[in-house]
């Protein structure tokens, strides 16, 4: 295990790896937070966590086999395109009923 940590590229692969976690931890536990503080309520996040869980289960091993058939950078374009797509819809919805009294 020493000499893992002496290999310098693993020592940043590892720290980025754990600064990672914890930031996603932070920002599950910051969401969940606004969650309940906004509705009031914990029954539209428990809704959602099982919902989120459900889904994984049931589309995790398709979408396993199809990553490994599909070349990595058309899945990384696919990703942004689809990021991109869903911002600016939400952006635009935004902006649309923002303005309703």
């Amino acid at each position: 295990m020493k000499e893992l940590f002496r290999n310098r590229n693993f020592c940043f692969l590892f720290f980025a790896n754990l600064f990672c976690g914890f930031g996603q931890g932070m920002t599950m536990i910051g969401i969940s937070w606004y969650l309940v503080e906004s509705t009031g309520s914990a029954s539209l996040l428990g809704t959602t966590m099982l919902i989120s869980a459900i889904l994984t289960l049931l589309f995790g091993p398709f979408t396993g086999t199809i990553i490994d058939r599909v070349s990595r950078k058309k899945i990384l374009q696919m990703e942004q395109l689809g990021g991109f797509m869903a911002l600016a819809l939400l952006s635009v919805w935004g902006w649309c009923f923002s303005s309703m009294p």
